[in-house]
């Protein structure tokens, strides 16, 4: 009795670990090609799949665990082939699903049957018959099946999720990044640990100030001072040009504030193009940008459009004291109408804490395109410039 109870136990040990799993798809896919089961989430830790009849309670239950379904579902299987630009069938064991016009059911057909899918609002849409069938739960009447709306409204169903057949990381769908100002601060001394590339910080904000302006930073390298357009990627050398940093530390890296978009995740993969569109003047010139981040939460956040992206050297070039590439010091000697001898924070004797510059009574501040800030000190957050006495400064202020 005993050995048979053993062998029972290492039967289902066995065919646990046999089980294959199927991770949910979370952003919009550009070939839905491959073997999915459907499933409506109850909770994030329960689920209904879709049974394949066209019948009540058609569905089994299952544990999620963090978009990933470990249960033996293989019977109830679906593949899905690209039949069009936008058009897919989707064959079972009992045949290529399909529904009816103008009428609730399930509908399966010898032969391929025609129907859209997409990702949108956070779900998979499987539509049929000109979008006025769509593939839905019913919890009124507990089961999966096309139902008919020439509304398109579905009032009272629920949304599905396709989960694919293999174990990979769960990414959720894109949100656009709000960003109406980029600012590039050229850090142009030569990086010993950087292969001899020069370093580039970007901020993405939603205006030229940053006073409770969320934001985006990165990082990205380069090997010419002249110009960052080109490609760079999280994914690339990080010993070559075209690699942008990632990295877990709160001021380093990229970084992706929660009061952006209600995440706390730090970027763990970026991609970013920036294709030179026109030129402003020296300082100023528009790009194309398209940015595409990850966070830790696997939520995609996107960024493509046409913005200014004002361009500023923050060191000077190899540390050649004689040779000053900062436009903004032209800004400011215009400004101030005299010019201006570049000392330390130390030698001017101000610091910088909790937003606020402190050291000096008599002092002007700017930011980096020689805007007047003064009148925010105590709400400060990046690189400003501080005059005083025909002396200037650039400190950070966090």
């Amino acid at each position: 009795m005993k050995k048979t109870s053993l062998l029972v136990i290492l039967l289902a040990i066995c065919f646990n670990l046999l089980a294959d799993t199927y991770t949910r798809i979370g952003i919009t896919q550009t070939d839905w090609s491959g073997d999915y089961i459907v499933v409506y989430e109850v909770s994030a830790t329960k689920g209904y799949v879709f049974t394949l009849d066209d019948a009540s309670n058609n569905f089994k239950e299952v544990t999620l665990s963090n978009g990933k379904i470990t249960d033996d579902v293989s019977e109830y299987q679906i593949t899905v082939a690209k039949e069009g630009t936008y058009d897919y069938s989707l064959h079972t064991s009992q045949g290529y699903l399909g529904g009816t016009a103008k009428k609730n059911s399930i509908v399966y057909n010898p032969g391929a049957t025609s129907c859209t899918l997409a990702y949108n609002g956070g779900a998979t849409q499987l539509t049929a018959n000109s979008g006025t069938l769509s593939f839905l739960y019913n919890p009124q009447d507990p089961r999966f099946r096309f139902y008919y709306d020439d509304t398109k409204q579905w009032d009272g169903k629920e949304h599905i999720q396709f989960y694919k057949l293999g174990d990979f990381d769960v990414i959720d769908s894109s949100n656009d990044l709000e960003t109406k100002y980029v600012q590039a601060d050229f850090y142009s001394r030569y990086s010993n640990w950087t292969n001899n590339l020069f370093y580039c910080q970007l901020q993405l904000a939603q205006s030229d100030y940053e006073e409770g302006v969320p934001y985006v930073w990165m990082a990205i390298q380069t090997d010419d001072l002249t110009s960052i357009a080109g490609s760079y990627s999280s994914k690339n050398r990080d010993d070559q040009a075209g690699y942008i940093f990632v990295s877990n530390s709160e001021d380093s890296g990229i970084t992706f504030p929660s009061s952006e978009g209600g995440t706390n995740g730090k970027i763990t993969e970026a991609d970013l193009t920036l294709t030179p569109t026109s030129k402003v003047n020296d300082s100023l010139y528009n790009f194309q940008i398209e940015l595409r981040l990850i966070d830790s939460n696997k939520k995609v956040w996107t960024l493509n459009k046409e913005l200014p992206i004002y361009a500023y050297y923050i060191d000077r070039v190899l540390g050649n004291e004689d040779e000053d590439m900062d436009p903004v010091w032209q800004t400011l000697i215009e400004k101030v109408g005299t010019n201006l001898n570049i000392v330390s924070a130390a030698q001017l004797n101000i610091y910088a804490v909790n937003g606020t510059i402190l050291g000096l009574d008599n002092m002007r501040i700017y930011n980096l395109i020689g805007q007047d800030v003064t009148s925010m000190n105590g709400h400060l957050c990046g690189i400003y410039l501080v005059v005083s006495n025909n002396q200037v400064v650039k400190i950070q202020v966090k």
